[in-house]
């Protein structure tokens, strides 16, 4: 945003589109903002002032009021400014009929549209807290920390519905609890929801914990060895991450490398022709990372579910390295590079996946056209 600020302080003119903004006639009724381009959130009002992040088209901020060309606002427990034309004003009369709802499967794609061809945006857990805006068609305008999306109504429900099954766990110490996560990363065990306060202690990669409640802010109260503290739900993750995840006790871990990728391949060529179910992870129903999931299970791995997560485990292979058993990561509607499709690869530039636009298990070949343009990337978790 700073090419066009810094000439219209200093006298300029430039000719901003009316459709970049919408201004607030009447600050009392506005409860929340819409960002409409990406733009700086800075310390102060000025366009020389410290930025504290950069906000993308699309998230939703707290308005807290106006000063000249800018709107304080709050964001992920962080008070600052925006200037004014890049953000809408939604009205608490429209707030008012928002309605809070919670995940009620193990994983669900928030996307970019009312539909599966819509991009993913990022993928939400069981249990997240999702501010339902308008329902439509049986997709849902949803938003969840900051970030609009659309998911489908399905998988939607009251909190007392979304609640994981923690019967293993009930004991008094554990009653608070709704569902466990773990730590996707090593992150800071804090005395309250914000970066500013007190670091209790560190909780390393994988550890499990207890979340609570969570806030509309990204924030989630979790219980940690009797301890309540809060962390931030960016780093948490359904499953434990890369080559630290459970092992399958049935599997004989002294099985070679070489054994282990016949298996892999073996298997994915015997789901061939399963229909594509999404959520699904086998035996015979399969969404992409079900099906990856499913594979590695079988030669004692358990990779994280979600794509998101799926695609930071191993170790990254250039495309021209590729062997077979590597999962492949692509970006399905080939324009951004943001991967939302899982695949594994079995040599000779093939890939087998759960493949929804065919609505089952089938074969692709990298090297055709809109193979080439959907690759992003590839893991290797067997080294």
């Amino acid at each position: 945003m700073d090419f066009n600020i810094k000439n219209i302080l200093l006298g300029t003119a430039v000719i901003l589109p009316a459709t970049m903004g919408l201004s607030i006639s009447n600050a009392d009724t506005i409860q929340n903002l819409t960002i409409n381009g990406s733009v700086n959130f800075r310390v102060a009002p000025n366009v020389n002032s410290t930025k504290i992040d950069k906000l993308k088209k699309g998230q939703t901020v707290e308005y807290l009021g106006k000063s000249s060309n800018w709107y304080k606002i709050k964001y992920n427990g962080r008070t600052g400014y925006i200037y004014k034309t890049y953000a809408s004003a939604v009205s608490t009369t429209e707030a008012s009929n928002n309605s809070l709802k919670y995940v009620n499967c193990s994983s669900l794609n928030l996307r970019s549209g009312a539909g599966t061809n819509y991009s993913i945006i990022k993928v939400l857990y069981k249990g997240t807290n999702v501010t339902v805006l308008s329902s439509s068609n049986g997709w849902s305008k949803v938003s969840v920390n900051g970030t609009i999306g659309y998911v489908s109504s399905t998988y939607l429900s009251s909190a007392s519905e979304a609640t994981e099954d923690t019967s293993s766990n009930n004991n008094s110490s554990n009653e608070n609890v709704q569902y466990y996560r773990y730590t996707s990363s090593k992150i800071n065990f804090r005395q309250s929801s914000s970066t500013s306060s007190s670091v209790l202690y560190q909780l390393p990669k994988n550890t499990k914990v207890g979340v609570v409640s969570t806030t509309s802010t990204g924030w989630a109260k979790v219980k940690h060895n009797n301890t309540y503290g809060y962390v931030s739900t960016t780093y948490l993750s359904q499953n434990q991450t890369g080559l630290d995840a459970e092992k399958d006790s049935n599997y004989d871990s002294s099985t070679s490398k070489s054994e282990k990728i016949s298996k892999i391949v073996s298997v994915a060529k015997s789901k061939l022709g399963c229909k594509y179910v999404r959520g699904s992870e086998g035996p015979t129903t399969f969404d992409c990372t079900g099906l990856t999931y499913y594979l590695y299970k079988q030669i004692g791995i358990t990779l994280p579910r979600g794509t998101a997560e799926q695609k930071s485990v191993g170790t990254y292979v250039a495309k021209s390295d590729l062997q077979p058993g590597d999962l492949v990561y692509l970006d399905t509607k080939g324009d951004d590079g943001i991967i939302d499709h899982a695949a594994i690869y079995i040599g000779n530039d093939t890939i087998i996946h759960a493949n929804s636009a065919a609505g089952k298990v089938g074969t692709s070949n990298l090297n055709t056209a809109y193979y080439k343009k959907a690759y992003v990337s590839a893991r290797r978790v067997l080294n």
